[in-house]
């Protein structure tokens, strides 16, 4: 279950709850003055519940990236089955052996440089 619509059914309960406690008690529960107008915050709870709603609505669906997905799974799977094509290795770029040592391949002074 969704986050926004577990928010949007908690909202709509407090909301809910607030404007029938103030139905049947009276003026019991707190209420916010603005200017000369008192503000029921259950009205504020009714409007957080229809936001959470219209978030948890317009959500990208599951489904579609699951599709997605589950597509990409299977190509992976059949270009894996088919394989690539065996072609022969060039020796010169096999690198399971390591680097050849000093003595393999004597490295020869330069031409400019002064006899020891």
């Amino acid at each position: 279950m969704n986050m926004n619509l577990i928010l949007a059914v908690v909202w709509f309960v407090v909301g809910v709850g607030w404007l029938a406690t103030t139905w049947t008690k009276g003026d019991v529960l707190p209420v916010i003055p603005l200017g000369g107008v008192k503000f029921s915050p259950a009205w504020l709870a009714l409007l957080l519940c229809g936001y959470n709603v219209i978030r948890w609505w317009l959500r990208p669906r599951r489904q579609s990236q699951n599709s997605l997905a589950a597509a990409l799974e299977a190509r992976r799977h059949r270009h894996s089955l088919e394989g690539r094509p065996k072609q022969p290795t060039d020796p010169q770029f096999n690198f399971t052996e390591g680097p050849p040592g000093p003595e393999s391949h004597p490295i020869d002074p330069p031409p400019n440089a002064p006899a020891p």
